[in-house]
């Protein structure tokens, strides 16, 4: 009943959300989806869910204003018990980060929510979090900081329904068999008897 009261509050009846929740900030290059918006207005049916905080939000929030993307919804940040219901109303995870040899450095751990409601994952960026991804056949990847080709693998993906469900049960599928607490401490516990 909470996923449907979200899907009538933000009138995503027959719409394909990208869901991206998490901190709005200076490494994420938000601003590129907004762009990625601005090139999708002529298809109305894809959405951007943009949940949570940040230092960059209202900047985000005034660019989409400008340029009067309707299809962007801007969500204040939720508690984590409900960001469930969020991810459930979407068609798909969205990650996005600077194009920054940072990034080679970064498991963002947005993905993991994502993953283990089996959603797949479109994730524009590299290093750790795309390659981790990519081995688990998760998801998509594009590169960081290009609103065309954001844009154009969004309109492939947005035809590719039963791929896109289908990578996000190997998500399910990862996240069950290795990320779970009794796998991860008897990891860590086998580290330290080394």
């Amino acid at each position: 009943p909470a996923s449907q009261n979200l899907i009538e509050k933000y009138q995503l009846q027959n719409k394909k959300a990208f869901i991206y929740a998490g901190n709005h900030g200076f490494a994420h290059a938000l601003g590129a989806v907004i762009e990625t918006a601005a090139l999708l207005q002529d298809h109305p049916e894809i959405v951007f869910l943009m949940v949570g905080g940040g230092s960059d939000k209202d900047r985000l929030k005034k660019l989409a204003s400008e340029k009067k993307l309707s299809q962007v919804i801007f969500v204040d940040p939720v508690d984590p018990s409900l960001l469930a219901d969020y991810i459930e109303v979407s068609f798909m995870g969205l990650i996005h980060v600077r194009n920054s040899p940072l990034a080679l450095e970064t498991r963002p751990a947005k993905m993991f929510p994502l993953m283990a409601m089996g959603k797949s994952v479109l994730y524009a960026g590299f290093g750790e979090g795309a390659a981790l991804l990519e081995s688990c056949q998760g998801g998509w990847i594009v590169p960081p900081e290009n609103p065309q080709a954001l844009k154009s693998m969004i309109l492939e993906l947005c035809q590719k329904d039963a791929e896109v469900n289908a990578r996000g049960q190997n998500n399910l599928k990862f996240v069950k068999e290795n990320m779970n607490f009794t796998k991860l401490v008897g990891d860590w516990l086998k580290t330290l008897k080394l």
